[in-house]
């Protein structure tokens, strides 16, 4: 969808078009913003006359079967609403400040040839392949890092109880129980490192979707504010480091659990040499050491199936990465007119006036000055020493005096 861009063919002559700009109506914040072109080459401001805001006649007019289109190009070399210490803070105002930020971001998606529907579909899968809950299938037969995670898991938990049980089998056993006890702790030393590749999984599918949702928040970000499209540069690159570390996290819990197969297997053959030279209970040891065997199997499965989730969600991450790389390349120009423009940096530092309103109560004795916006101020009654206000008794006196005063001059 384009923002800031109407498209038309000529057709019977046609020389009058109505203009739908996404934003606030009319869609442009002044009309010599709004660029009349024939194919790719741009015409004069005269070759188009505006009739109502979102009315235009062109003249001339092109043959028929023309492309044309018109073309919203928001001024970035300054700002369009230029605050001065003391002014009035007004919707109008806000809202042209935010529509010049709005409408550039806008022009700089539609000129980067980004596709907004790709980016959100490569951001979602990402998370999916990262954090969709355990058992819930994202293509046919294909899981999440979340679910492999937890798959081994269980696996460790498994085999940690039939290497328990094994050696306490191997512990009642007599000739060779030391032996079997011996290949039953290696087996729980198995199931111990299987365990901690499970939770190395987890902490890398955690670190995967932390990835994916920075990522979501990016590009929301970008289509809104174009100076916030520099912040969403930076955070895709950060984000698409923090994949790449994800990955390397599950290729390396992929290999402990693949070591993990190993030693479970070196385990197993040690306990079923132990079972063929012991009687009774060593013979239920090599039934044990053969359980275990299997559940290590299961937990060298689940992590191959975590290190597929790995490889798909490296791979959206590096998509949404590009994705976010090839918008920052689009906007260097904006960032660079934006961060060394001096009107930007001067009204970054006013301070602005604010109004105090004053009003007060009284008693008997005081005056308390009332401020709306600092600390009130409480006026004493005068003493024979200091100033101050005069009590309502001191007032009555007063006008007694002068009541009952003579001048002796009349």
């Amino acid at each position: 969808m384009a923002y800031s861009v109407n498209t038309f063919t000529i057709e019977d002559g046609e020389d009058t078009f109505d203009l739908s700009f996404s934003g606030d109506s009319p869609g442009y914040l002044d009309e010599d913003h709004v660029v009349y072109y024939i194919g790719e080459v741009a015409q004069g401001l005269e070759a188009r006359v505006f009739n109502t805001p979102t009315n235009v006649t062109i003249s001339p007019v092109p043959l028929d079967g023309t492309t044309i289109s018109f073309r919203r190009h928001t001024s970035p070399e300054a700002v369009i609403v230029d605050w001065l210490s003391g002014s009035p803070i007004t919707e109008v105002l806000l809202d042209k400040t935010n529509l010049q930020m709005l409408y550039l971001a806008q022009e700089a998606i539609d000129t980067s040839g980004i596709d907004s529907d790709a980016v959100e579909y490569f951001t979602d899968m990402a998370q999916k392949w990262a954090e969709n809950p355990e058992d819930s299938e994202i293509e046919s037969g294909r899981y999440s890092a979340l679910h492999h995670a937890a798959k081994a898991l269980a696996s460790a938990i498994t085999a940690s109880s039939a290497a328990t049980a094994a050696s306490a089998s191997e512990t009642s056993s007599a000739g060779y129980s030391t032996s079997a006890s011996g290949s039953a702790s290696a087996s729980a030393g198995s199931a111990t490192a299987a365990n901690s590749s499970a939770i190395a999984a987890a902490g890398s599918a955690t670190s995967s979707a932390a990835s994916a949702t920075t990522a979501t928040g990016q590009a929301s970000a970008a289509q809104t504010f174009a100076l916030a499209a520099q912040t969403w540069k930076n955070n895709a690159a950060d984000s698409a480091t923090a994949a790449g570390t994800s990955a390397t996290n599950a290729a390396a819990s992929a290999t402990a659990a693949s070591t993990s197969e190993g030693n479970a297997g070196d385990s197993e053959t040690a306990a079923a040499t132990s079972a063929t030279n012991a009687s009774g209970s060593a013979t239920q040891a090599g039934t044990y050491a053969s359980n275990a065997s299997g559940s290590a199997s299961s937990a060298a499965l689940s992590a191959g199936y975590a290190n597929d989730s790995k490889i798909a969600a490296a791979a959206s991450a590096t998509s949404a990465a590009a994705s976010a790389a090839e918008a920052a390349a689009q906007i260097a120009d904006l960032d660079t007119a934006i961060s060394s423009n001096s009107t930007v940096a001067a009204n970054t530092a006013k301070v602005s006036n604010v109004t105090t309103n004053l009003s007060f109560t009284r008693d008997a004795s005081t005056v308390t000055v009332v401020s709306s916006d600092g600390t009130d101020a409480v006026l004493p009654l005068a003493t024979t020493a200091l100033a101050g206000l005069l009590s309502p008794a001191e007032k009555v006196k007063l006008s007694s005096s002068a009541a009952s005063y003579t001048s002796p001059w009349i």
